[in-house]
């Protein structure tokens, strides 16, 4: 049950982000269909729970030389990939991926720690 409740809050981080980077940046577009934004957000979480830990173990040295500002260049990565593979999502330019990037980073990192503070 836990496991499913931490999965339930990183879902909606990662909606609320996605909405919100949507809604602050011009250049990042989503599809106006909530089924296909829903997708999304669950394809943003997957991947950082699955393929996102195999990157950081691969690329460990790397994110302790820059003290873990690599980790920005995975989730942008795993972003790029989803904005490639998924015709829900289209991101314009190099500075709409960074700034969505860290749009998403904040908005998960804010409702990741409230809900962490209510499962305890």
């Amino acid at each position: 049950m836990r496991i499913f409740s931490k999965f339930f809050i990183s879902f909606l981080a990662h909606l609320v982000g996605i909405i919100a980077a949507a809604y602050f940046l011009p250049r990042f577009q989503i599809s106006h269909q909530p089924f296909d934004v829903a997708l999304i957000a669950i394809l943003l979480t997957l991947s950082h729970a699955v393929i996102r830990p195999i990157l950081k173990v691969i690329f460990s040295p790397i994110i302790l030389l820059t003290l873990g500002l690599f980790t920005v260049v995975i989730n942008a990565f795993l972003l790029y990939a989803l904005d490639f593979y998924s015709a829900a999502i289209t991101i314009t330019g190099l500075d709409s991926l960074l700034y969505a990037t860290l749009i998403i980073s904040v908005v998960t990192v804010i409702i990741g720690s409230s809900g962490k503070k209510s499962l305890s």
